[in-house]
């Protein structure tokens, strides 16, 4: 009997732990599934079900709502975003979903798992996740964030676009894990007044340098990167007048070989002379280092920290410095070979703003041109949905289709808006450029207000034989 009891015991905890585990499991899977799917062989007229998924992914976003994630299927979807606030989109792989176009995200959006071909921007004081996602072959900045807001990067490859990423004033990020590669111009171009912590990621074979940074009230680490065969220098820190308060960058156990100028350089673009005294030596912290094969040295005299790191790595004894007519003749040649490359550097840097501002000009001329097209077209659907016939739209209600084509419409319209979002926030943009990007704004703003007004009243008109009509 006792026996028996003991069993009956056990038996009950097996029961009890199994019931538990598959609760457990239950709660796991309810967490982890999606609110929207979107498939190539979707249809937007469905409801967005894992059954019956929508075709386009700015239909799971226009229907999605704070706390919503999006599963998106196999495919190239051909289409700009604006994730909204508090949603996530996240794909089958980033080698099976490309997205080509550009995506704007809102506070405390997310995206994983995509590969996205026309840039991205984190608006203005957004809290953002970008994880297991690549972001290519943009004509823009890869990732472009904007004052005040706050990224998280993981895993994540970030190449062939004009910058890698444009970090802005006050911005904070983080970046681990990662590849920033093969960029046109700066791997990573960080503004003043920034938080930023750059971790276990390869930057490599940029146009200009790995890094770039206003040293002025920023707090960074930068840490164990591989940091190789970049177009000017690893890592160039700059003073500048306007941000001229310390910064605490912290520069250690990196791999910083091969770059074109310095392995880490220290100036100032603006020309200033009046750097305060020892604002790199309190600025910077360098250490455990490897820094070698760079073409003009590991670290620019003009960092006036060079014997510390040198010491670090090579384990220089402390001996009494003579200097000789050689080593002045060598730093003269030195000095005179670094103002060479840093005005051709000029001279580039200058040519490359005009070709930006022609090229500028025209994308202008061309966004002009599509809103002007796309505010006929805009016209000319909205009057259709408004003037079929009363007793028609009584007995069986709006057109279908010509509801569905101004949605299509409004698709477009969101597309512009992305695309002159973008055009806005370019730094070569000219104050005439500026008033014309704006305008155009206020114009595509209005334009999706009408349509999505006309929609919303269309859809709740009341006939008498609805159904018909959604034959």
């Amino acid at each position: 009997m006792k026996r028996y009891k003991q069993s009956l015991v056990l038996a009950l905890g097996v029961v009890i732990a199994i019931t538990i585990s598959g609760i457990v499991q239950a709660q796991k899977a309810s967490a982890s599934s999606y609110d929207y799917y979107v498939s190539k062989n979707g249809d937007d007229d469905d409801e967005g079900s894992k059954d019956k998924p929508f075709k386009t992914i700015d239909e799971a976003v226009n229907n999605a709502k704070k706390g919503d994630k999006i599963f998106i299927e196999k495919g190239v979807y051909s289409e700009s975003l604006a994730i909204p606030k508090g949603v996530q989109i996240e794909g089958k792989s980033d080698g099976d979903v490309t997205i080509a176009g550009n995506v704007q995200m809102g506070d405390d959006s997310e995206m994983e798992s995509v590969t996205i071909t026309g840039g991205v921007m984190v608006l203005e004081d957004a809290d953002v996740k970008i994880n297991d996602a690549t972001i290519k072959d943009a004509s823009v900045n890869g990732i472009d964030v904007i004052g005040g807001a706050s990224v998280d990067i993981r895993n994540t490859k970030i190449k062939n676009n004009r910058k890698g990423i444009y970090i802005k004033a006050k911005g904070s990020v983080t970046i681990e894990d990662s590849e920033v590669s093969n960029n046109d111009e700066e791997g990573i171009d960080i503004r003043s007044r920034t938080n930023i912590v750059i971790r276990n990621t390869r930057i490599e074979g940029n146009g200009e340098s790995g890094i770039e940074l206003i040293v002025g009230k920023s707090d960074m680490v930068i840490s164990k990167n591989v940091i190789n065969d970049n177009g000017s220098s690893g890592i160039a820190t700059q003073y500048y007048d306007s941000t001229s308060k310390l910064g605490a960058i912290k520069i250690s156990q990196n791999k910083i070989n091969g770059n074109k100028k310095y392995g880490i350089d220290c100036n100032t673009p603006s020309g200033s002379s009046g750097i305060p005294q020892d604002f790199w030596k309190d600025s910077l912290s360098i250490s455990e280092n490897t820094i070698e094969k760079n073409k003009l040295k590991s670290i620019a005299n003009a960092c006036d920290i060079l014997e510390k790191e040198e010491k670090s790595n090579e384990q220089i004894q402390e001996i009494p410095k003579v200097t000789t007519v050689s080593d002045q003749e060598e730093s003269s040649q030195e000095r005179e070979l670094a103002q060479e490359q840093f005005d051709q550097q000029k001279k580039r840097e200058e040519e490359q703003r005009q070709e930006q501002q022609i090229k500028m000009a025209q994308e202008i001329e061309v966004l002009q041109t599509r809103l002007a097209q796309q505010e006929v077209e805009n016209t000319i659907v909205r009057k259709k949905v408004l003037e079929r016939n009363f007793l028609v739209k009584l007995l069986i209600g709006p057109s279908p289709k010509d509801i569905e084509n101004l949605k299509e419409k409004n698709r477009q319209s969101r597309e512009i808006k992305a695309q002159l979002s973008q055009a806005k926030n370019k730094d070569v943009l000219s104050e005439q450029q500026k008033i014309l990007v704006d305008s155009g704004l206020e114009n595509i703003n209005q334009q999706i207000m009408q349509n999505e007004e006309i929609i919303q009243k269309q859809e709740k008109t009341f006939s008498l034989f609805g159904w018909v009509g959604k034959l």
